[in-house]
C-alpha cells in the first residue's frame, strides 16, 4: 500500500472540487454536503432535510413536518 503525506489536495484549476472516481476511505472527521448510504451509530446534532428509511432506537427532540408509518 502506498502512502501520501500532504497538507492540501486541490483540483488542477486550484479551486475546484477533487474527484475520487474509485471511492475513498476516510478516517476521522469528514464534512460533506450530502450523504447516501447506511448510517450506524449515534448521531449528535441536527438533521435537516428529508429522512427516508427506517429509524431503529430512540428519537429525542422535536420532530416537525409530515410523518408516516407505524410506531
Amino acid at each position: 500500500m502506498s502512502q501520501i503525506n500532504v497538507n492540501n489536495i486541490r483540483a488542477k484549476d486550484g479551486v475546484g472540487a477533487v474527484g475520487f472516481p474509485g471511492g475513498i476511505n476516510a478516517t476521522g472527521v469528514v464534512t460533506a454536503t450530502s450523504f447516501s448510504g447506511n448510517l450506524t451509530g449515534n448521531v449528535t446534532g441536527n438533521v435537516t432535510g428529508n429522512l427516508t428509511g427506517n429509524v431503529t432506537g430512540n428519537l429525542t427532540g422535536n420532530v416537525t413536518g409530515n410523518t408516516s408509518g407505524t410506531a
